[in-house]
């Protein structure tokens, strides 16, 4: 997928694969377990790493959302139902009534439908969304993170804690990535390893952020 058209040939298999999973999301399913499982047979579309760092995961969100906006103009076409798209929640409701093919702009769906924005977003732009994102779940009285729970994030990334001196973002991304080298399934690490990673690693980046 590093060409234009690699990434358009994907995003056709992507979109093919997701209208094949409309029970699922007749039901509602997290952005994460659908991800998980596209990554399984027989879609296999994404990688093991798809999950297992901020860059990686940011392009696997960005290609999954773009794939699920596309499917919600077929499937409105179609007369399908309208898809409901939210990394906690993407639901097919089936349309029951004439009020139901109103369609408002959605900022969203222009954002994700610009494959320029993928192409043009770097490594530091992920970390300031992410960042981004845990300021404002600050705003929605997200559960403070303990002591214990930052003092330990901070031995998970193997950095030093000091009260004083809090991480600057670059060495929190620094630790990360070099821990994140360390526990390469090549390694001897696994996927769960990496899952606890990527946790103290978001912990620290919300922590710091505020």
């Amino acid at each position: 997928m590093n060409t234009t058209d690699n990434t358009v040939a994907f995003i056709s298999v992507l979109v093919d694969a997701l209208s094949n999973l409309r029970e699922v999301m007749l039901n509602g399913v997290k952005e994460y377990e659908l991800i998980q499982t596209l990554q399984k047979p027989p879609y296999c579309l994404f990688n093991e790493a798809a999950l297992s760092a901020s860059d990686t995961l940011f392009r696997a969100h960005f290609l999954l959302f773009h794939g699920l906006y596309l499917l919600r103009r077929q499937w409105r076409t179609e007369g399908v139902g309208e898809l409901n798209i939210h990394t906690t929640n993407i639901q097919l409701i089936p349309r029951l009534t004439p009020e139901d093919t109103l369609v408002s702009d959605d900022p969203l769906e222009t954002y994700y439908l610009d494959l320029n924005i993928l192409a043009s977003t770097s490594s530091d732009d992920v970390d300031n969304l992410i960042a981004d994102f845990w300021r404002m779940m600050q705003g929605k009285s997200l559960k403070p993170i303990s002591q214990t729970e930052i003092e330990h994030a901070h031995h998970i990334l193997q950095l030093p804690f000091e009260h004083n001196a809090p991480p600057s973002r670059t060495q929190l991304k620094t630790a990360y990535r070099k821990r994140l080298h360390q526990i390469h399934p090549d390694k001897g690490g696994s996927a769960d390893d990496a899952k606890v990673l990527i946790t103290a690693y978001n912990d620290l980046v919300r922590h710091y952020a505020r």
